[in-house]
């Protein structure tokens, strides 16, 4: 380093290239020297971009558009474009082709040539492991002085290399070697590790959390992984069909970006697509791909043990440097010959092969090592995903160092976290309980923590300090009857989902599938006097997929034509639902908001409510679309489940108009699977039965007759459970599933205190793990939070199901 100082104490103007580690050390030196020079920092690839160009965001947009292909395959197309030249190859030709087609996208001045041309360039730390850079290095040869200096020098030293058996035995050792520095009064920001790979970090954090060791490392997410991207990637999705520029802005504006580092980088982001006049259609699929590749800026800390690329960092004379997973493949890196150009296009290219790259790197991870001043190195022979090999340049250490491998022996009587030694203690009284195994060191830790908690775990979670809570619980705080189904079959389950938000993927290509479907059947219900459905349809397909950007795949374009069929029929059942009903569609997908008092609304939107007038009352049925095999049974009401179609005629009358119970079903539009063959029944008298609406109805003959004026003849051929007997009451079997005005009225009462008592309930924090069970249902069987409440079988609530609605049913 000191080299480099007097190279540019000597040099007028000059050009500083390194990685950021470097200048940030060589700014910090100079300031300390009070030496102030005109000089310019350039990072690599910032150097290379200078020289060679770079391609703009509309490059790839256009690229994608034009191709249709995905961001990730445009990137690679135009990065090695750069490189391409004719003559080597159909494919390199391609690129060739490609740069010269959309070369108005490529951001490069000739101009800037000037900048560098005569002056002193000081390459720091170049071993010639990337391509670009290497390309732009050749320009500067050519037109600048360049001067190269290693980023510091050899430093023999003893280097101890120790070998594990498993990977979490390395990262303890590695936690107490830490520790132990700690203890003897080393700086924190004068250790360094190298960082390990992902697979490995969980458990690192683990053990350096139970030691209390604070590190400081550019984070591992992308921007795309945190919960406000995605909140905000879900609201622009909504909003597809509008220009970038206004829905954008309307939607962060309830971000503050003060608040949240996040906002700030993903708002660096979006700016870089606000110059364009594009929907968000348009470019939302690069804006995910761009999402997917940012994180956020590396903090500056202090006082903090450093997590980092020693492959490009500067040791000063204090540092203790850490290389753990000094394993074949990881440390150094290993190339493999499969990228987008193969080794003979890119030995052709003057690029470097596989082998190359390789024989480079080895000699970047060697020059971390030796300009080391103090090193620990280690590997174990198990990783995180299976067998594990030492890294080939242990030979190498060896033999410039003198080091030496060895097994670790953690030292004696020494004990930096009583956490971990509690958990060894576990493993020990284990394997001792088990298996009758007396490990070394269980009389002693025994002996040390007489007072120890293992095998003593509880799961028991009743809710969370006031004060935390508090500020999780923003209002307005929104209901839907999703949510309080799913608080009462579970309430830790849904503070998991509402409160921390923690949510599991789902299938994407279901969701696709099924919005298209749902979009599809809103139409159909818009507009109920259709001469042609399957043109209808096909243009409704047509337009949705227009406005969303998507090419169906060969097997979705077959789920969209299996779907279409079964919408002709589902058409043609609606219009038999209309005759001889006096009912008419007051609204579909209508809204409603509630609230419920002390901050809490309810939300709801409700598929269908048909409504008639007879004698000044208005009579209402609410319909809900299901697909699958979906079962509504009023009976679970007093355990608050099954409340949605309740819950939809307590929206329904919360506006001021009183809306007189008429019917509340669900209908099924879209079979889960295969019709099992029925003697006697077509595949269409099967579908027809399978759409029949199925719930609860007023029993009154006068409403009965507003359903279907000639029920006394034709019966209800569109509702399930509703027979006749010959003088046209109804049947004995199905009375389980006809309410009267007053039973109806009292299942209100009902429903009204389920939803103050969950409103009670989620206002004071009261979330136990409480699933319920019983022979009918079971909360945890698709539960995706099973791996998360550690429940145990005396968590479960027995429920009782009553058979005939008895709470609410008038004496006989």
């Amino acid at each position: 380093m000191d080299k480099i100082i007097e190279q540019i104490k000597t040099s007028r103007r000059p050009v500083v290239i390194a990685a950021p580690a470097v200048i940030k050390k060589l700014t910090a030196t100079l300031a300390e020297a009070r030496l102030f020079r005109n000089v310019t920092y350039k990072l690599f690839r910032t150097a290379a971009e200078d020289l060679l160009g770079s391609w703009k965001p509309a490059a790839r947009l256009a690229v994608a558009r034009d191709l249709k292909v995905s961001p990730e395959h445009t990137e690679i197309l135009l990065a090695n474009s750069l490189f391409a030249r004719p003559g080597v190859s159909r494919k390199v030709d391609e690129l060739c082709a490609l740069r010269e087609r959309y070369k108005e996208y490529l951001d490069y001045s000739g101009l800037i040539l000037d900048f560098y041309r005569g002056r002193e360039v000081i390459i720091v730390g170049d071993y010639g492991t990337d391509d670009l850079f290497n390309r732009a290095r050749a320009i500067l040869t050519e037109i600048a002085n360049v001067i190269s200096h290693a980023t510091d020098s050899f430093i023999r030293k003893p280097v101890p290399i120790y070998r594990f058996k498993d990977y979490k035995e390395e990262i303890l050792a590695l936690g107490y070697e830490v520790a132990s520095l700690i203890y003897m009064g080393v700086r924190p920001d004068n250790i360094k590790i190298q960082k390990p790979p992902a697979s490995y970090m969980p458990y690192f954090d683990e053990v350096f959390f139970l030691l209390g060791i604070e590190y400081a490392s550019a984070s591992d997410f992308t921007l795309s992984e945190y919960e406000v991207t995605k909140e905000i990637m879900t609201a622009l999705a909504a909003r597809r069909g509008e220009k970038l520029s206004a829905a954008l802005p309307d939607i962060l504006k309830r971000y503050r970006d003060y608040e949240n580092p996040v906002i700030s980088a993903i708002t660096g982001v979006f700016n870089r697509y606000m110059a364009y006049d594009l929907t968000v259609a348009a470019i939302y699929a690069d804006l995910a791909y761009s999402l997917s590749t940012s994180r956020l800026p590396a903090p500056d800390y202090r006082g903090a043990v450093i997590l980092t690329d020693l492959r490009d960092d500067v040791a000063a004379a204090d540092d203790h440097w850490f290389i753990p997973v000094f394993n074949q493949d990881i440390f150094p890196a290993t190339h493999l010959d499969d990228d987008y150009l193969d080794d003979d296009e890119k030995a052709t290219l003057g690029l470097l092969t596989a082998r190359e790259a390789n024989r480079r790197e080895k000699a970047r991870a060697l020059a971390s090592i030796d300009r080391a001043p103090r090193l620990y190195l280690s590997y174990s022979l198990m990783a995180p995903d299976g067998m594990a090999v030492k890294s080939p340049l242990v030979s190498a250490v060896i033999e410039k160092h003198g080091a030496f491998e060895q097994e670790y022996k953690r030292p004696e009587n020494v004990s930096y976290s009583r956490a971990l030694d509690i958990i060894a203690l576990g493993k020990r009284l284990d394997n001792y309980y088990k298996y009758d195994v007396r490990e070394e060191g269980l009389e002693k830790l025994l002996a040390t923590y007489p007072d120890h908690s293992c095998l003593t775990y509880k799961n028991a979670f009743n809710g969370l300090e006031p004060d935390t809570y508090k500020r999780l619980f923003r209002t307005p705080f929104v209901l839907s009857y999703t949510s309080i189904d799913k608080y009462y079959r579970c309430a830790f389950a849904f503070y998991l989902e509402k409160i921390i938000k923690l949510t599991r993927g789902g299938n994407e290509e279901a969701l696709y599938i099924g919005n298209l479907f749902h979009y599809c059947l809103e139409a159909l219900l818009a507009q109920p006097d259709i001469s042609d459905t399957r043109a209808f349809l096909e243009e409704k397909v047509a337009s949705y997929l227009s406005a969303e950007g998507k090419e169906p795949t060969a097997r979705e374009k077959h789920f969209i034509e299996k779907y279409l069929a079964i919408l002709e029929k589902l058409a043609d059942f609606f219009r038999e639902q209309n005759e001889n009903s006096s009912f008419a569609v007051y609204g579909l997908e209508k809204e409603f908001e509630v609230p419920l008092g002390e901050g809490v609304v309810l939300k709801g939107k409700i598929d269908k409510i048909l409504t008639t007038e007879a004698d000044g009352v208005t009579y209402a049925i609410v319909i809900d679309y299901k697909s699958g095999e979906p079962e509504v049974d009023l009976n679970r009401v007093v355990h608050g489940l099954d409340l949605q179609l309740p819950i939809y005629f307590y929206l329904l009358n919360s506006g001021g108009h009183e809306y007189r119970f008429a019917g509340m079903y669900l209908q099924k539009v879209l079979p889960s699977g295969v019709f099992a063959r029925q003697e006697g029944k077509t595949y269409e008298d099967q579908l027809h039965d399978y759409f029949r609406l199925k719930g609860y109805t007023n029993g009154d003959r006068s409403v009965l007759q507003l359903i279907n004026r000639d029920f006394m003849v034709s019966g209800f051929r569109t509702i399930a459970g509703l027979r006749l007997t010959g003088d046209g009451s109804i049947h004995k079997t199905d009375a389980a599933r006809v309410l009267t005005d007053a039973e109806f009225a009292r299942l209100m009462e009902i429903v009204g205190e389920k939803l103050m008592e969950a409103r009670d309930g989620i206002r004071a924090g009261k979330f136990p793990i409480n699933p319920k069970k019983n022979n009918k249902i079971d909360s945890c069987e698709y539960c995706p939070y099973r791996d998360v409440c550690f429940r145990e079988e005396a968590d479960y609530r027995e429920l009782v199901f009553d058979k005939n609605l008895s709470f609410i049913r008038e004496a006989p």
